[in-house]
């Protein structure tokens, strides 16, 4: 097999240099030829390590499953080549770092910045789930942080079909334990969107407190999402009950859906915009030192701009908007009233 380096092609892929690497791939900044279009391109490790099969299938599969999605907080597959020695996945290029890397240079996010990131990544959920599809690995690697400062769901690597979801490697446990859900553990029931919501919840705790509720050797952390309560005193009185439900050991207590996580996000949000401009505040509810206005300011807009009620969207327009299209209904009246007096 031979070595990928800098300018190798394959297929209409030319590789310019690695920007990242997971167990499984090594992902490459890359210039798609006919396509004229720079683009990210993960790449299979080796397919003479471990069972060259079974990673060339992951990889088809990822392919197949992400070429599903068209979400704006989903990463875009392109194009997949099934190349003898370099199979690989094309997806729109992401320039940027991911969450993980984010929170490590610039520590727990404020209450607020840190639901709006969840409401953001709920809208990919809801996607992903409403096209049948399992995640799986959600977790901060796994999203990211573009230059523009939107988030994008990233690695379908682990995802599977929901009318499928306990299609497994039963020799192994898949995913990352710090972020995974009890029950992928213990198999005791097929994962389904709730998994995907656990992990949603870990991740959250994360963003409000610094660090994940269970951590230590990967036994430690096992136990911790099996057996112990996670501690919330951290986390602001309200939003602990949604972690508090995100965070259920057994599914059939945690919030059901990642629409009805949208929404009370949502609603959290709105709750603390109308406790700080009557300035009473919620005790807990912190600003952090460094700053990520910029990362709020682009979330909520996002906010602002769009809202899921009874399962029907509904765009929200500003007052401007309002007048503008007042305006122009009105011109519209009068032009037609003119018109049926002419004609009289």
């Amino acid at each position: 097999m031979t070595t990928l380096t800098p300018g190798a092609l394959i297929g209409q892929v030319r590789l310019i240099a690695p920007i990242g690497q997971g167990s499984m791939g090594v992902v490459w900044k890359a210039h798609h030829l006919s396509l004229d279009m720079p683009v990210a391109v993960k790449v299979l490790r080796s397919l003479e390590i471990g069972d060259a099969s079974r990673y060339r299938e992951r990889l088809h599969r990822e392919a197949q499953l992400a070429a599903r999605l068209n979400h704006p907080a989903i990463v875009r597959v392109l194009d997949y080549i099934d190349d003898p020695e370099h199979p690989c996945l094309v997806m729109e290029l992401v320039e940027g770092t991911t969450l993980d890397a984010y929170l490590r240079t610039r520590g727990a996010l404020s209450e607020r910045t840190a639901l709006l990131v969840g409401f953001h990544l709920s809208g990919a959920l809801v996607a992903a789930h409403e096209a049948g599809i399992l995640h799986r690995d959600i977790k901060p690697s796994n999203i990211l942080l573009a230059s523009d400062s939107t988030l994008k769901l990233s690695d379908l690597g682990l995802a599977r079909p929901l009318s499928n979801s306990d299609i497994t490697d039963h020799r192994h446990v898949m995913g990352t334990p710090l972020f995974m859900a009890p029950e992928l553990f213990t198999r005791s029931s097929a994962p389904d969107v709730r998994t995907d919501l656990y992990s949603m919840g870990v991740v959250l705790y994360q963003l409000i407190t610094g660090a994940p509720p269970f951590q230590g050797s990967t036994a430690q952390t096992i136990h911790g999402h099996l057996h112990v309560e996670p501690d919330l005193t951290a986390v602001p009185v309200l939003s602990r009950r949604i972690l508090s439900s995100l965070l259920e050991k057994e599914p059939e207590r945690r919030i059901p859906t990642a629409r009805e996580l949208r929404e009370m996000l949502r609603a959290r949000i709105l709750q603390i915009d109308e406790e700080r401009n009557s300035g009473s505040g919620t005790k807990g509810t912190r600003k952090v030192p460094g700053g990520d206005s910029r990362l709020m300011d682009r979330l909520e807009r996002q906010l602002r701009s769009e809202s899921i009620s009874d399962g029907m969207r509904i765009v929200h327009t500003t007052a401007r908007e309002r007048i503008l299209v007042g305006v122009f209904l009105g011109a519209l009246v009068a032009l037609a009233i003119a018109g049926w007096l002419a004609l009289g």
